[in-house]
């Protein structure tokens, strides 16, 4: 059975769930579903009262850190809420995006720094190692 849901209301469901396992320290960041500029304005008030409410904090990021867990090609002209509880932790993941752009304009982006600034952005989100070395093969491919 399906049921006619708006993309929206989709978006606000999966901020709520990220934004409580953030809350509760499941996850020490996660990333909205990345959605289209024009959406900004639709989610924005309902997310921050849902951030809020969890008692998390929420950054718009116009340029989320590409890298082989996170393909740019479904990012690309996308935008997404950051989801977080301590400033350290956004903190980490400005820091590692800020290498990530020094890499590349020194032409080392490869190799054991680019997996190790992915494996980074894996242990943001909380993810297993198992599942980011899955995830790293495939993309390897």
């Amino acid at each position: 059975m399906s049921y006619p849901i708006d993309s929206i209301s989709y978006e606000l469901g999966v901020i709520f769930a990220f934004a409580e396992m953030v809350a509760i320290d499941v996850k020490k960041m996660a990333f909205s579903l990345p959605f289209l500029p024009e959406e900004y304005d639709h989610l924005a008030k309902d997310a921050k009262k849902i951030a809020k409410g969890e008692g998390v904090k929420m950054k718009l990021e116009k340029r989320i850190l590409a890298t082989d867990l996170f393909p740019e090609k479904f990012t690309r002209g996308k935008w997404v809420f950051i989801i977080y509880k301590y400033p350290e932790v956004l903190k980490s993941y400005l820091q590692l995006k800020s290498k990530k752009d020094r890499l590349i304009r020194e032409n080392k982006y490869e190799g054991k720094e680019r997996r190790a600034i992915a494996v980074g952005l894996g242990k943001l989100l909380t993810y297993k190692m198992d599942m980011m070395q899955e995830k790293l093969q495939k993309a390897s491919k």
